[in-house]
């Protein structure tokens, strides 16, 4: 075909099929049947989150990029059993019985529709943060279906008749509070799509043990001596874990406030210890973000001398292993450093005496969130040099947050904003300049007189910390500096401009971001070398040099100097087509030997040249061929000169019987290339037919045309049996619809289109007839004497004749079958395309004739 298919349009009829369609190609060149392909485009791991991927096609299944093909002769197709919310890469390409048009391949971006999720969300933590909350984390299900929602999350308590809590979230995580401790709990997550809710994970969480919320019930002394006391308990009613022991308080009444106390009764080579109490009005506050201030008064009943007091640091969303512990020997405050922004801590004050430490009070509360940083101090120049300059600074004074870098502010000033402060007058008069141009040298020289003319009013001065109008010409360039907490900055800027003027500044940086710039602070950089002397200045224009160097192929370089006054064009030829070259104009005064090193190059601008037709045709053409199919393997052109987009074989098959040579031109594009790692190309020709000759040569093409053709190789496609058909045999109805049967013979339509060709040239067709007792295959074939007069058997009614052509071979619609005339029977047919079984009347004795004689009457 001579172009693509029209109107390809298509249809998502459900989440796991596509219907496409299209009209056929308007110059189809034969009989157009249509490939079609659909391959997998979709990635992994879309539809999670909360959006469910943003819109990236979402899959659970591993990545095995399979694809569809179908061959077919309908303008539409339905598949089926896709995957749901995938993409799809559909093609189709016309053919014909000549090939397939792979330059006329058209494609179709598709998506098959959302469902509900085919799996539950996978678990991928759950952590006990403390006895009241877990933190559980989960991630998308492997088979979303779609774009993940949201999530539903219920969490069902223990009993019978407990309550459920069902919480909606986009998130991917959640910390369950306000849990009773040491208890079981049910919790269920499920993802939403648009289409519904999918299964649920299912969870079985415990929280952790607690202290007892209540005390020990029923405190009953059952009796007592003088030394001794019987007591009886009941356990508490919220226990918040297993009971492993209990403590006993004895306080005597009688001691009064005296701080000393004479304890007897004890049982001998018994321990005892006692501890001191809790400590009194514990409080805590974020100071700073990275510490925590805590106060507290000493323990009502210390039991003993308090040696220090232990602090216990606990995150209670970090990941750390344990708490971490501090001492404080102050008896009333502590400031707890070196803790993350913004996090929520628990913070344990026990009191330690010489028998260890007393009973835990607790406080919860955050660290501040950083913040942007003040701006740096002291910024100054320490050193300047032509193409340089070194900044110190101090760190700033506030500081809430880790530092992490310093931001310096570069900004280039136009000539005269910032330029050193001139000597004073030593005259009255201005002066004005007359120059001398030698023509040798390529060099002016420039004389300072005295003139009469008044000088110019020098601009108005701009407000402090501002620049004059068109002072700057620069865009500000940043540059980042690794900072540090303990010292300040120390920075060389290199790579500026010779004798020019700059400001720079700089900003600390916070994760919590860019915090203030300091003020700008000048400099100037200095002159590079000079030529002259006290009473002149030798003013030298720069000369140009232009250098264009290959970047892809080792191809030499090409330059060119231009002098000042001449033209500032360039034209560069007998380039290599279609390469990548660097252009770079390099500005210098004195030889062409320093250039490179003295003078300043332009930034270099990569161009490629156009493409040029290939200038060597293909190589070592070799092929190898099955009946229909031939491969042609070869050496693409040494000199391609651009990118090869397709090959074009050229296909000359001999006319069978009159010598005459009939040409096919076939464009194979990229998509039917095989690329081998020798470099070599194997293209695939279709549509030969067995049997034939064929010559054929090969051109690449890229674009700007097509290289030469290579020499012709000669093949010969092999042949192979025909086909068992498809068809059956049709007795031909004649007038008042009735089959044109005889007592002695069947007419039936010679068998068109029932074989092709495409395996080699048919020979001739011959009939089979056997009465309907004989079993398929039961009996070898015979002939008409043998069946007639002795055994019923299959047998060959004549030599055969020539296959019919099909309809549209011969250019009519018809739907009736058509012959050519030629018979290689004993006998010759009546009508076209129709032949009569049992017509002979002659058939002789001879035992292996092959005769069309008379059938049996009232036989089937």
């Amino acid at each position: 075909p001579n172009d693509p298919v029209h109107n390809l349009t298509s249809h998502i009829y459900s989440s796991t099929s596509i219907i496409v369609s299209w009209d056929p190609p308007q110059e189809p060149n034969g009989r157009p049947h249509y490939l079609l392909t659909l391959q997998e485009a979709g990635s992994v791991g879309g539809g999670g989150g909360g959006a469910g991927g943003g819109g990236v096609p979402a899959s659970g299944s591993p990545p095995l990029n399979k694809t569809i093909e179908v061959n077919t002769t309908d303008t539409g197709f339905m598949f089926t059993k896709l995957r749901k919310y995938f993409q799809y890469v559909f093609t189709v390409t016309p053919a014909t019985g000549a090939g397939a048009a792979y330059n006329y391949t058209s494609t179709l971006h598709l998506r098959t529709d959302d469902d509900i999720p085919s799996s539950a969300p996978v678990l991928v933590s759950a952590r006990n943060l403390t006895a009241s909350s877990i933190s559980v984390a989960w991630q998308h299900p492997l088979e979303p279906n779609g774009e993940i929602t949201g999530y539903t999350v219920t969490l069902l308590g223990p009993g019978a008749a407990a309550s459920s809590d069902t919480t909606h979230t986009p998130n991917t995580s959640l910390t369950l509070a306000d849990l009773a401790p040491y208890t079981p709990y049910n919790l269920s997550i499920s993802a939403w799509t648009s289409k519904g809710s999918g299964p649920a994970l299912q969870l079985l969480l415990h929280t952790d043990e607690a202290g007892p919320m209540s005390p020990p019930r029923h405190l009953t002394i059952l009796n007592h001596t003088a030394l001794s006391v019987w007591l009886s308990w009941e356990p508490p009613l919220e226990p918040n874990g297993v009971v492993t022991h209990y403590g006993f308080r004895i306080r005597d009444n009688s001691s009064g406030a005296a701080n000393s106390e004479h304890l007897s009764g004890f049982r001998p080579h018994g321990s005892y210890v006692i501890m001191s109490d809790p400590v009194g009005n514990l409080s805590c506050w974020g100071q700073s973000w990275d510490s925590i201030q805590l106060s507290w008064d000493q323990p009502a009943n210390p039991n003993g001398q308090v040696l220090f007091y232990r602090i216990l640091v606990d995150s209670v969303t970090a990941t750390t292993a344990g708490p971490a512990a501090h001492q404080a020997f102050s008896a009333s405050e502590y400031t707890v450093g070196g803790l993350e922004p913004d996090r929520l801590y628990t913070l344990s004050v026990s009191a330690v005496n010489s028998a260890g430490p007393g009973d835990q009070m607790n406080c919860t509360t955050d660290t501040l969130p950083e913040s942007v940083p003040g701006p740096p101090g002291f910024l100054a120049v320490s050193l300047v040099t032509a193409t340089s300059v070194t900044l110190n600074w101090a760190p700033p004074s506030s500081l809430p947050g880790m530092l992490k870098e310093y931001h310096i502010t570069v900004q280039l000033l136009a000539p005269g904003c910032l330029e050193p402060q001139p000597s004073p007058p030593i005259a009255s008069r201005p002066t004005i300049a007359t120059s001398t141009t030698n023509t040798t040298t390529n060099t002016t020289t420039t004389t300072m007189a005295a003139a009469t003319p008044p000088p110019p009013p020098p601009p108005p001065p701009a407000p402090p910390g501002e620049l004059a109008a068109g002072c700057a010409v620069d865009s500000q360039t940043v540059v980042p500096v690794n900072g540090s907490e303990s010292a300040g900055g120390n920075h060389s800027i290199h790579s500026l401009a010779k004798h020019r003027a700059y400001r720079f500044r700089v900003a600390a940086l916070t994760n919590a971001g860019v915090g203030e710039q300091s003020a700008w602070v000048p400099a100037h950089t200095l002159a590079g070398s000079q030529m002259g002397c006290s009473r002149r200045i030798l003013v030298v224009w720069p000369t140009l040099l232009v250098q264009v160097v290959p970047v892809e192929v080792a191809a030499a370089n090409v330059s060119v100097v231009r002098v000042p006054g001449e033209l500032r064009r360039v034209l560069f030829t007998n380039l290599t087509a279609f390469t990548l070259y660097s252009v770079t104009v390099t500005a210098f005064t004195g030889l062409l030997e320093g250039a490179a090193r003295d003078g300043k190059a332009s930034p270099p601008v990569v161009i490629r040249t156009q493409e040029e037709e290939p200038k060597d045709a293909p190589k070592n053409v070799t092929l190898a061929q099955s009946v229909t199919r031939v491969n042609v393997t070869f050496t693409p052109p040494r000199q391609p000169n651009g990118n090869i987009s397709s090959y074009q074989v050229e296909v000359e098959v001999a006319g069978r019987g009159q010598g005459q040579q009939r040409l096919l031109v076939m464009n194979i594009s990229g998509l039917n290339v095989i690329r081998h790692a020798d470099s070599s190309v194997t293209v695939i020709i279709d549509g030969l037919k067995g049997g034939h000759n064929y010559s054929i040569r090969i051109a690449a093409v890229n674009g700007a045309g097509k290289s030469p053709f290579s020499p012709e190789v000669q093949i010969t496609t092999g042949m192979t049996a025909p086909a068992k058909p498809t068809q059956r045999p049709q007795a031909v109805i004649g007038r008042g619809e009735v089959a044109m049967v005889t007592h002695r013979s069947i007419t039936i339509h010679k068998p068109a289109c029932f074989y092709s060709d495409d395996n080699g040239p048919i020979r001739h067709i011959q009939v089979i007839v056997a009465e309907s007792a004989v079993k398929d295959g039961a009996l070898p074939l015979t002939n008409w004497k043998n069946a007639f007069l002795y055994q019923p058997a299959p047998y060959l009614t004549d030599g055969g004749f020539a296959n019919p052509p099909c309809a549209h071979e011969r250019g009519t619609q018809r739907a009736t079958w058509h012959d050519d005339g030629g018979n290689h029977g004993d006998h010759a047919d009546r009508a076209e395309g129709i032949y009569v079984i049992g017509e002979d009347d002659g058939c002789g004795e001879e035992e292996d004739a092959l005769c069309n004689g008379r059938l049996k009457p009232n036989t089937v």
